[in-house]
């Protein structure tokens, strides 16, 4: 990893993902934004981040609570319209930050087939209309600004995310199985996922990177797996039908899956220190 001498602006610092970020480089210069920098007066958050040397977003409302009409208009808000008035700050900086990182989602590829960064299939639906209104502010950053959209998988983190609802399952003695169970978990453990963002970073580069590990599993797999590193002694399969009427239209989250590969890290020769599920799940899990 390259050597990060100046000023990283920081939306979303107070999330999952931001919290673990500034924990692994504590000695990095990060600028947290909070909620009154990022939704106040514009040219405030211009002169916040005049002179920084990236700016990452990782700020969004929860995709796992059900999709109200209202929710549905706050989800895409928090994306679309804080991308679009950081892009919108970034234009009005005399000395601009060389790279732009959107926290992004593998919701944009459809359900069907295997996605590359380069070759993919997009879905239909509104997770596919997040996603692609959420990236689409990037378009209109300065000359000289690398726009990165990361499109980041199931976050395996025992502490958020994913991994909590079936743990609490689990200490029942019942791992959940939704729908088929042959849908597809593209997933990166929680640490994976901070190097892959300091990493894409570090490259100076622009576009689109897929952050999942190139091993994905079936959700049944995931389901058993589940089972040999917790307390639980069994699989309880839970028809679609059921999930539908227990999350209405998000049962998506859950009962579709998303067969993604990083071809773009791959080909960076990074490194994920837990590529396949066993080895994530025994580091998160093996003292749960």
């Amino acid at each position: 990893m390259g050597s990060f001498s100046g000023r990283i602006a920081l939306a979303g610092s107070t999330g999952q993902i931001g919290r673990a970020l500034t924990e692994a480089y504590p000695g990095l210069n990060w600028v947290p934004l909070s909620r009154e920098v990022l939704w106040g007066n514009s040219q405030n958050l211009s002169r916040v981040l005049e002179g920084t040397m990236a700016v990452i977003n990782l700020a969004g409302a929860p995709l796992a609570r059900r999709w109200t009409k209202r929710y549905r208009e706050e989800i895409i808000r928090s994306r679309e319209s804080l991308n679009r008035k950081l892009v919108d700050a970034v234009r009005f900086t005399e000395s601009p930050p060389g790279i732009f990182l959107s926290a992004s989602a593998i919701g944009y590829y459809s359900s069907e087939g295997e996605h590359r960064e380069n070759h993919y299939q997009e879905a239909d639906g509104f997770l596919h209309e997040v996603v692609r209104r959420w990236e689409a502010p990037l378009e209109d950053l300065p000359a000289g600004v690398y726009g990165v959209r990361a499109r980041i998988g199931n976050v395996l983190d025992k502490d958020g995310g994913l991994l909590v609802p079936f743990l609490k399952s689990a200490r029942t003695g019942v791992v959940p199985l939704m729908g088929s169970g042959k849908q597809i978990l593209s997933f990166i453990h929680k640490e994976d996922l901070v190097r892959g963002l300091m990493h894409i970073l570090d490259k100076k580069q622009e576009g689109v990177y897929n952050l999942c590990t190139p091993y994905p599993v079936e959700f049944a797999t995931f389901a058993r797996t589940l089972v040999t590193y917790t307390r639980a002694f069994m699989v309880v399969r839970i028809p679609d039908m059921y999930m539908k009427w227990i999350m209405g239209a998000s049962h998506v989250l859950v009962t579709e899956g998303r067969h993604v590969l990083p071809e773009r890290l791959v080909r960076d020769q990074f490194e994920f220190t837990y590529p396949h599920l066993e080895d994530a799940l025994r580091n998160l899990l093996q003292k749960h």
